[in-house]
């Protein structure tokens, strides 16, 4: 004997058109955790949720492996993402754990460079994914806006930063918030070693160009390209008073360069500077 089960096109179409509904809805809500996508508009993320790709992930799959070309971009739905042997503009930067809700390929969507890093499910998971070309045709250029959240990355990836302020996602926002950027011409001296600083205390990262951070001790420099950073150590500055403070290393402009700059003082505005490094109690603010 043989049963069948029949069911209505005009019914079948109206299930199906709540699933797609239900999955469209689901897709814009993820995408509403996405800083960077604040400026689009609410056709833009439409069209941006209609391309996504749902891909599931299991633990210890690499989703990208440092120095990959392809360059698409992940957005996690559910588990998390280890993200480790991160090296960009000749500096290294501390192992990050992204969780649903964030996003990772878009410095490579930006620039056109290989992967920085690699990045390993923790956990069975999913994530959604687009290519950089259709990423690029469905968003247009929001370079500002992904330069901010590549800062926030960056920040909870630099020891100082992160275990100040236990990575609160609100503080850094606000703290990439307060990057000013600046251009240097070659050859200007940002500090000298074992002077007092010639600048107010910083942390830099170079956008374009090139910066040599020389030590007395060492015969050869090191040099920040893009995506590096330097003078983290500024930061711990009020830790040991302006006067006792001076560089242990020359840090000379040897091409033309754009560095974005966290000043000090706007980490005074929200953090105890005087326990910089140290894990303290973060107060919630309006960001």
């Amino acid at each position: 004997a043989v049963v069948l089960f029949r069911v209505h096109q005009q019914h079948f179409r109206r299930i199906l058109q709540g699933f797609d509904e239900e999955a469209r809805n689901h897709r814009m809500n993820r995408l509403a955790s996405v800083p960077f996508l604040d400026s689009l508009n609410e056709q833009q993320k439409l069209k941006l949720a209609e391309v996504l790709v749902a891909r599931p992930f299991h633990a210890g799959e690499y989703l990208i492996r440092k120095g990959q070309r392809q360059r698409p971009w992940f957005l996690i739905d559910t588990g998390s993402v280890f993200v480790q042997n991160i090296s960009a503009g000749g500096k290294d930067y501390e192992d990050l754990v992204l969780k649903e809700g964030d996003c990772f390929g878009h410095r490579a969507i930006m620039t056109g460079e290989d992967a920085a890093a690699d990045c390993i499910a923790q956990c069975d998971g999913m994530v959604f994914v687009v290519d950089q070309d259709t990423f690029r045709e469905v968003v247009g250029n929001l370079e500002e806006a992904i330069l901010q959240s590549q800062d926030e990355v960056k920040l909870r990836a630099i020891p100082v930063i992160s275990r100040t302020t236990a990575c609160n996602q609100k503080l850094i926002s606000y703290l990439a918030g307060q990057i000013e950027n600046y251009s240097f011409q070659a050859g200007t001296v940002l500090c000298k070693e074992g002077e007092p600083l010639l600048l107010p205390p910083a942390l830099y990262f170079v956008r374009q160009g090139k910066i040599a951070i020389e030590l007395s001790m060492d015969d050869t420099p090191n040099v920040i390209s893009r995506d590096g950073f330097f003078g983290e150590e500024q930061l711990l500055v009020d830790t040991v008073g302006r006067e006792a403070y001076v560089p242990n290393y020359t840090a000379t402009v040897v091409e033309d360069c754009q560095c974005g700059a966290l000043a000090l003082s706007a980490c005074r505005r929200v953090l105890d500077t005087h326990r910089m490094g140290q894990s303290q109690d973060v107060l919630e603010f309006d960001s």
